[in-house]
């Protein structure tokens, strides 16, 4: 990551990316409690993207970038923000390969935050990334959670 502005736009495209995963995954599965977690999941990414947005606008490193047209140009389309391989394990809605995805996608977006918070200037930016950085890995054990209960639900888990 060269600048403060490349790792806000990763955290962007990751934002976005959980997100279309989630409502791609919402539309796709055939089981309404999945679905309910996956869309308010999917809830969760927007309203990260959207407070990251209003939290860094008055920054410096933010000047002229409009980050508004960026989300919209990344949620144009799926192929945008999710790669051939995952927009396949959607698809097919296998459900430890979509768990498996939405976790990675989880630990991502908190390494990216850790990352940002390590590379902002200002201690309440750097707060500020942290606080993302741990809802990240919150999201990730909601996520090991509700496989562990959708596991032992349906008799596979130990």
């Amino acid at each position: 990551m060269n600048t403060l502005l490349d790792a806000y736009k990763l955290a962007l495209f990751h934002e976005v990316k959980s997100q279309a995963f989630y409502k791609l995954a919402a539309q796709v599965t055939r089981y309404q409690e999945s679905r309910v977690w996956l869309l308010a999941l999917a809830g969760l990414e927007e309203d990260h993207a959207m407070s990251l947005v209003r939290r860094v606008a008055d920054k410096g490193f933010a000047a002229g970038f409009d980050s508004h047209a960026y989300i919209a140009g990344l949620q144009e389309s799926v192929e945008a923000v999710l790669n051939s391989e995952e927009e396949v394990i959607v698809r097919e809605g296998e459900r430890q390969a979509l768990f498996d995805l939405a976790k990675g996608l989880e630990l991502q977006a908190h390494e990216n935050y850790l990352a940002m918070a390590d590379e902002a200037s200002e201690p309440e930016l750097t707060q500020y990334f942290r606080s993302l950085a741990a809802q990240e890995h919150g999201h990730y054990e909601e996520l090991l959670r509700i496989e562990h209960t959708l596991s032992l639900v349906a008799g596979d888990g130990a």
